[in-house]
């Protein structure tokens, strides 16, 4: 198994191409990490690693032109298995990218629509309130000046 095309991804490695690094969340993913020369080493001699990423483990990635990444996955050596469930990265060459970071410097994650309608709808019926309200206060103005 090994990422190809165009242009290949980097993967952060230990002192041997066939060692990931596992980040944990918000650990810095930088241009100083050590990038497997050939990425899909990490992958393919998997009879001299068992790697275990379990859960909330993150792999560090750099693109061939020098942008920074990460990708969410769990990763068994004893059963074989690998899965990505996320992944993000810089869009800025070369910009140290925290692993598990969506953007905005940690910021909260992007609402999910019904909840940005949900909060646009809360937001329209409260103006209608203050609009309502200031024209009762209005009409009782007008009334008692007359």
């Amino acid at each position: 198994m090994g990422f190809y095309g165009q242009n290949n991804l980097y993967f952060a490695a230990g002192s041997s191409a066939a060692s990931p690094v596992n980040f944990t969340l918000n650990q810095s993913i930088s241009s100083s990490a050590n990038w497997a020369g050939y990425p899909d080493s990490l992958f393919k001699d998997m009879g001299t690693v068992s790697p275990d990423f379990g859960s909330g483990s993150y792999m560090g990635f750099k693109t061939a032109q020098g942008n920074l990444g990460w990708l969410e996955v769990t990763w068994s050596g004893a059963t074989d298995t690998f899965q990505v469930y996320s992944g993000a990265y810089e869009s800025d060459i070369g910009v140290t990218i925290l692993a598990g970071d969506t953007g905005g410097g940690g910021s909260a994650a992007v609402p999910e629509p019904a909840q940005v309608a949900s909060s646009l709808l809360l937001l329209a019926l409260g103006s209608a309130g203050v609009a309502i309200q200031r024209r009762r206060a209005k009409k009782k103005q007008a009334a008692a000046v007359a």
